[in-house]
């Protein structure tokens, strides 16, 4: 993982969030800005986890699939009015058309 503001090594150029940025403080209403641009992508997802260290079937999601590629662009909406203050892992997952997934990219954001 990378340190405050770093992205975690893990995320690839094509399966990225740049905004939250990681370990990040939020609140609100919360714009997940960054790519989601794999070959023969058939859609992409938002889930979030309570906690530092999640298990996988911790995370749910945030919102529909998306069906569409976006570069650089709004990934999704958060909204956060409702969570528990405290750490959260949020990822973005890539599915491609034969179900395959490269590792998703996950950020750690402190819900105010």
């Amino acid at each position: 993982t990378g340190g405050p503001g770093l992205m975690p090594e893990a995320c690839n150029r094509n399966i990225q969030i740049v905004g939250p940025l990681n370990i990040e403080h939020v609140s609100g209403t919360l714009y997940v800005i960054g790519t989601a641009d794999i070959p023969n992508l058939q859609f992409y997802k938002l889930e979030y986890a309570r906690g530092t260290n999640p298990l996988p079937s911790d995370f749910h999601s945030i919102g529909e699939v998306i069906r569409q590629r976006v570069r650089d662009g709004m990934l999704g909406v958060w909204y956060l009015g409702n969570m528990p203050a405290g750490d959260y892992q949020l990822r973005l997952t890539a599915v491609d058309t034969a179900g395959q997934f490269p590792t998703p990219c996950t950020v750690r954001v402190t819900v105010n």
